[in-house]
């Protein structure tokens, strides 16, 4: 797998293979697996609870599932990705910047939909609040979010 051969902030360690998207009976999915089968909606819930959390291991499980050629865009005005690498390298900054303190959410929803037998949507929306231990940075928003899954090369992304 390529994306496992690039360089990671020092904060990642890749210790296992890709992430994989649950099925709707919870197994793993197969490789090649119909889109039918899948649930999406819990693989987003996963990768939002990984994103909040300070869990290095499953953050770069999770890293290593993105698509090399991804394009990701966030709420900040700078926050627009068009790489895994360049979003991996943003989210270290981040990480380190949080210093190991996970983010809270609340009002979570998310809808489903599929786009063909080789791609998914998935879209809703979330709140997201954290503040700092020292009180100086403060996040209190709503946002929404939007991912579409690809199967690329018999594995989903």
């Amino acid at each position: 797998m390529a994306l496992l051969n690039r360089p990671y902030p020092a904060r990642f360690h890749i210790i296992s293979g890709p992430f994989h998207c649950p099925t709707q009976t919870g197994r793993r999915a197969a490789k090649g697996e119909s889109p039918s089968t899948m649930d999406f909606h819990k693989w987003t819930e996963h990768l939002w609870n990984i994103y909040f959390s300070s869990d290095q291991d499953e953050q770069a499980a999770a890293l290593a599932s993105l698509a090399e050629d991804c394009s990701i865009i966030g709420t900040g005005t700078v926050e627009l990705y068009d790489s895994a690498q360049a979003f991996i390298d943003a989210f270290g900054k981040e990480m380190s910047m949080r210093g190991g303190f996970p983010f809270q959410r609340k009002d979570y929803w998310c809808q489903q939909r599929l786009l063909g037998e080789e791609a998914a949507l998935t879209y809703g929306g979330i709140h997201i609040f954290w503040e700092d231990p020292a009180g100086v940075v403060t996040i209190d928003m709503d946002t929404r979010f939007s991912i579409v899954f690809q199967r690329i090369d018999g594995q989903w992304r």
